[in-house]
């Protein structure tokens, strides 16, 4: 069956997502599902790929896309290379990052570039313990 939901933006963003993740996750995949955590630098490298964010507003620092096929894209990808905790990870990045859309004061936070040290804070603040 021919999908139609996707046009040539989203098969662009495919073919980059797909690029990232082959690049930065599919050889150290095995160490973060035997470590129950995916390492920072795999958020960090995709918030400066532009995969995190799209969806805030240009004016405030994000891409100013809110299409959540992008999301789902992403999702795709990642399954389709095995990388379930990866693609769970940045999926739930970007949705935290959509939820923020219109809220101004948030976006200095979903955007900056130690964003992943200030989700900690966030886990400790609520009396959840990310891993190191």
């Amino acid at each position: 069956m021919e999908r139609t939901i996707f046009d040539d933006e989203h098969e662009q963003f495919r073919a980059a997502v797909r690029q990232f993740l082959t690049r930065e996750v599919v050889e150290r995949n095995d160490a973060f599902e035997r470590a129950g955590i995916v390492d920072r630098d795999v958020f960090l490298a995709a918030g400066a790929a532009g995969f995190l964010g799209f969806a805030v507003p240009e004016e405030h620092g994000g891409g100013g896309v809110r299409d959540f096929r992008y999301n789902a894209v992403l999702g795709e990808e990642a399954a389709a290379l095995g990388l379930a905790s990866v693609g769970l990870g940045l999926t739930i990045a970007l949705n935290a990052m959509a939820r923020s859309i219109g809220q101004t004061d948030l976006y200095p936070f979903v955007l900056s570039p130690n964003v992943v040290e200030k989700l900690d804070f966030v886990h400790r603040a609520i009396g959840s313990q990310p891993r190191p």
